[in-house]
């Protein structure tokens, strides 16, 4: 789940783990928050960061621990500040050779393009 920028608090994120949690309980969730000021500033693909780093650490090893080829990921992407943390976390992982086979992916409320000046009004 790569959250949107700004304002993603636990509680709010809260309303998307929790259904997730009771429909598959024994699933990993990995949250990725992204912080406002690394869309507005960093270019894509930013230099490998901690969070991507241990992203990418938790993906390896969840695909360790599941018979091979039957890991599907389900990507939960939010507003434009989750497609730059998706972009990115996908980017590494390839860089590692890791590849998702993905069972679904939801952008919620994601932009059709990027506009700066759209987002930073967003942010103010």
């Amino acid at each position: 789940m790569c959250t949107w920028a700004g304002g993603a608090t636990a509680s709010r994120i809260a309303k998307y783990t929790t259904p997730y949690r009771h429909l598959l309980p024994t699933v990993p969730i990995l949250l990725i928050q992204t912080h406002p000021m690394r869309v507005a500033l960093m270019p894509f693909p930013i230099p490998t960061g901690h969070i991507f780093i241990e992203a990418v650490a938790a993906v390896r090893a969840h695909l360790k621990s599941v018979p091979e080829g039957q890991a599907r990921v389900h990507m939960h992407i939010f507003s434009h500040g989750g497609c730059d943390s998706a972009l990115n976390l996908i980017h590494k992982l390839h860089l590692e050779g890791i590849k998702l086979q993905f069972g679904s992916v939801v952008f919620d409320s994601c932009p059709s393009k990027v506009d700066f000046w759209a987002s930073w009004r967003a942010l103010r």
